[in-house]
């Protein structure tokens, strides 16, 4: 995953700024859904969409999304349980703890970002990282976080 969101990487993350993981997602839109890829740091969730080229590669398309803890007015995560949907309010368990989810996050601005992300939705060790990495930060902003 470095290899191919590498040149995406580095022209929206700042040169200060340490990548924790980075993962693939689905975002779902109104009437579909659109590639991801997802970057996490210590202060902010980076999502951009991709588009895969003819070589491979993937390049960015459009604006990317920033997310920094303040921002957040309302965020769940939903899983399958036991043939039920549930949504979560324990963000970190929910993703930590199973193999995929939907995570939903609602900022201050008005903005509904839905991501469906996946431990085995991309290649190997890395997408799984990239996924826990996205639980662990949102077990490190807990606190900043509304609680409703």
């Amino acid at each position: 995953l470095q290899d191919l969101l590498g040149p995406i990487e580095s022209s929206i993350v700042e040169a200060d700024e340490r990548v924790l993981g980075r993962c693939m997602a689905m975002r779902y839109v109104f009437l579909g859904m659109a590639t991801v890829a997802v970057f996490t740091t210590p202060d902010r969730l980076i999502v951009q969409k991709v588009k895969r080229k003819s070589n491979g590669d993937y390049e960015a398309r459009g604006e990317q999304i920033s997310i920094v803890p303040r921002q957040i007015a309302r965020a769940r995560a939903m899983h399958p349980s036991a043939f039920q949907i549930r949504w979560k309010k324990n963000i970190p368990e929910s993703i930590l703890n199973g193999v995929d989810a939907r995570l939903k996050i609602r900022t201050t601005d008005r903005q509904t970002i839905s991501l469906g992300i996946g431990k085995i939705s991309g290649p190997g060790d890395e997408q799984r990282r990239g996924v826990e990495a996205i639980g662990r930060w949102f077990a490190s902003h807990a606190d900043q976080l509304p609680t409703a």
